[in-house]
């Protein structure tokens, strides 16, 4: 993985990889949620909201996207 972080609100696993999918573990042995491609763009930074509501992922490249994790949908996008 190229970032990994843990929700501070319910112990979430957030995990990218240098492709730019970012998976979200709950449990180890549980189904992983995919959430969106960054369009083959390395993720090399994950930070969950103190609330644990949002995700924002950032590539080597300045790109950013916000995801809205309760609804496992993207909310803002910011690419170059």
């Amino acid at each position: 993985f190229t970032a990994v972080c843990v929700s501070p609100r319910d112990g979430l696993m957030a995990a990218a990889e240098a492709s730019g999918t970012v998976r979200l573990i709950e449990q180890p042995g549980q189904p992983e949620v995919v959430l969106d491609s960054l369009q083959g763009k390395e993720v090399t930074a994950l930070r969950f909201a103190p609330d644990g509501a949002r995700l924002v992922g950032g590539t080597r490249t300045g790109d950013i996207v916000v995801w809205d994790v309760p609804r496992r949908t993207t909310s803002a996008v910011s690419i170059e």
